[in-house]
């Protein structure tokens, strides 16, 4: 309250007073408590953990399990660095940065089903390659698309966030910083988590699916 008068009401009628003529007039007040604060945070919880459930469910029938949780690990990275890199620019984290963290999620995941994609085919053309060093040909063999994707993404999300305003500034920031970190985490951590999970043994699938 301002002088016992609603903040957005005060501020509508100070600029009524400076600008008479641009007919200012006030469209719309909402007020957000402490408990729809805590409902809209636990839903953005629980829809990236869904989010991430379909995922993993999706890519296990797909591939195996091994490959699901490479990409999980890489998705969960993703949200942790896009959160943690956003919190430290004192921007907040309101519905439009979850948003932003669910479009990440398909974003990233989406690249990562492409180099394990290729793994799979390399692996029904090749049967004597070691399975670590066919896994670092096919990176090697997506990793342009990878990149060039990222880079043409980038120059939208670039242009956003230097043109654009408010929320879609917080957004485009938001896609910035996760992009950057999908890009790494795609090539440096799906894969060698899932080498890690088959220990040198190669998956079942190579003469499947």
């Amino acid at each position: 309250l301002v002088d016992g008068v609603p903040v957005a009401q005060a501020a509508t009628e100070a600029l009524q007073k400076a600008f008479p003529a641009a007919g200012i007039v006030l469209a719309g007040e909402e007020v957000i408590g402490s408990q729809i604060g805590q409902d809209l945070q636990r839903d953005a919880f629980w829809s990236i953990l869904l989010a991430l459930a379909g995922m993993l469910i999706y890519i296990t029938v797909r591939f195996e399990f091994g490959f699901a949780l490479g990409a999980i690990v890489a998705l969960a990275h993703d949200v942790l660095i896009t959160l943690g890199i956003f919190t430290l620019l004192d921007r907040q984290v309101s519905l439009t940065a979850v948003a932003c963290l669910l479009t990440i999620l398909g974003y990233s995941v989406n690249d990562t089903i492409v180099i394990f994609d290729r793994i799979r085919e390399d692996m029904k053309l090749d049967q004597r390659t070691p399975f670590r060093a066919l896994c670092n040909l096919s990176i090697n063999q997506t990793l342009s698309r990878t990149l060039l994707t990222s880079f043409t993404t980038l120059l939208a999300t670039g242009s956003l966030f230097l043109f654009g305003g408010g929320a879609i500034n917080d957004f485009a920031l938001c896609m910035i910083i996760g992009l950057v970190a999908g890009v790494y985490s795609t090539v440096f951590i799906a894969t060698p988590v899932m080498l890690a999970w088959y220990k040198g043994r190669r998956p079942g699938l190579a003469a499947a699916k």
